[in-house]
């Protein structure tokens, strides 16, 4: 995967201020915040990741993606959990009525129902994420496998960045809403259930304020 974001050579690029007129406009980010870890809980909380999307201009750095909690995907997985072992319930109490092939053939739709389950939560878990670069953020919303919407918010567009936990298993896992407010007709954005609000609140902001000053 190619480097998206090299912080050795940025610093070794990096210029006093005063010493040139862009050098305020440098973008750092690797003492902000987690620069020693990359990735946390199951790449919902990816800081500074090596990747690229559709539609990435040719200098824009992707500085965070996010994913849903973790902790809020448990409810289907434990829902999947418990339909892998329905079929053998149903079987056992139907074992009298059921020949081989109605057996077989039960089993066969039943986990093909089950693979589709897993599969579209699956697929939105990893494709519903939060995109934050240098330039703008982008809000994927993919809905129904079939549908995928993109919400965009440049940087110097935003007025405001809110957070907001609720109950106490949010509070004890440490995920929440963010909500990004721009200014004038331009769209707002939310991330749903992310990991560590406050800390992607500060990032945006930051970023804002780099994006203020080129």
């Amino acid at each position: 995967m190619p480097i998206l974001f090299d912080s050795d050579k940025l610093n070794k690029g990096k210029k006093k201020p005063g010493e040139d007129g862009q050098a305020d406009n440098d973008f750092d980010l690797d003492t902000f915040l987690y620069s020693s870890s990359k990735h946390r809980l199951f790449h919902s909380f990816c800081f500074k990741p090596h990747t690229k999307f559709d539609g990435q201009k040719k200098h824009e750095q992707v500085i965070l993606v996010l994913r849903y909690h973790p902790i809020t995907q448990l409810p289907w997985i434990i829902v999947t959990l418990i339909l892998a072992f329905v079929p053998y319930i149903l079987l056992f109490i139907l074992r009298q009525q059921l020949n081989p092939a109605q057996v077989i053939g039960f089993i066969l739709f039943w986990y093909a129902f089950l693979y589709m389950f897993v599969f579209i939560n699956a697929i939105n878990y990893l494709f519903n994420v939060g995109i934050v670069t240098t330039d703008r953020i982008l809000d994927v919303d993919l809905q129904n496998v079939l549908y995928k919407e993109v919400n965009i918010a440049i940087l110097n567009k935003i007025e405001d960045v809110t957070t907001t936990t609720i109950g106490f298993i949010a509070s004890y896992f440490d995920f929440g809403r963010v909500h990004v407010q721009t200014a004038g007709t331009d769209i707002n954005l939310e991330f749903d259930n992310v990991p560590m609000p406050t800390e992607v609140a500060k990032i945006i902001n930051e970023l804002s304020k780099q994006y203020s000053r080129v």
